[in-house]
């Protein structure tokens, strides 16, 4: 009943769509022996998200239910803190925005 749940959520739920069509995952098997860390940090995915809410008429969401959705569809994506020039912000890991 649950895998059916899913299915369901990745079909319908807008953020879930956005996030399998716009990002790359760790376990997509592109990325799996490559070495380098696949992230992204949380400000950036939230404001690319919310610009594609903007163009397409739907409403803007806040990082907590961006994680939390986040975390449901992709439980292998992990939180930490990585360095990023002299900042060192919270990331989204095994995941990274497509180009």
């Amino acid at each position: 009943m649950k895998n059916a749940h899913n299915e369901f959520r990745a079909l319908t739920d807008p953020l879930t769509v956005w996030l399998n069509n716009n990002c790359v995952f760790q376990l997509d098997g592109i990325f799996e022996n490559a070495g380098a860390e696949l992230k992204v940090r949380k400000d950036e995915l939230l404001a690319k998200y919310n610009e594609d809410c903007r163009k397409n008429r739907r409403p803007e969401i806040r990082i907590n239910a961006l994680t939390t959705s986040l975390k449901h569809s992709h439980p292998e994506v992990t939180i930490a803190e990585r360095v990023y020039g002299l900042l060192k912000p919270r990331c989204f890991i095994g995941m990274g925005l497509k180009k």
